[in-house]
């Protein structure tokens, strides 16, 4: 599916599963393995949809929840992961071709075009 005017907000979030223990002493002691991963989210937003084309968003969404999907951004850089919003919607801003949606993607960098 191709839409017009998207807006991306790549967005690297670090996972933050850090163990903090205290010693026998008291003191506190913070565990972190360097091979664990960073999460990558990129937040995308479609504004100034026509009605047909919030009603196509709807059934993408509907097709490929749960799915790995390829998202290719504003940097041409290849995404390969999930939508991870929960219920991802359409919403009218106004009269006409006024439409938007949004839905937080989280996965991995596979490439550039």
């Amino acid at each position: 599916m191709l839409l017009r005017n998207p807006e991306f907000g790549n967005v690297y979030v670090t996972d933050t599963n850090v163990f903090v223990n205290k010693t026998a002493d008291g003191e506190s002691l913070v565990i972190v393995a360097s091979g664990w991963p960073i999460v990558k989210k990129m937040a995308v937003r479609f504004a100034v949809l026509t009605e047909d084309e919030a009603a196509t968003m709807l059934l993408f969404y509907e097709a490929v929840c749960g799915q790995l999907i390829t998202i290719i951004d504003h940097e041409s850089q290849i995404w390969e992961g999930f939508i991870v919003t929960e219920n991802p919607g359409v919403s009218q801003d106004g009269q006409g071709c006024n439409y938007s949606t949004e839905f937080e993607f989280e996965g991995n960098i596979i490439g550039t075009v």
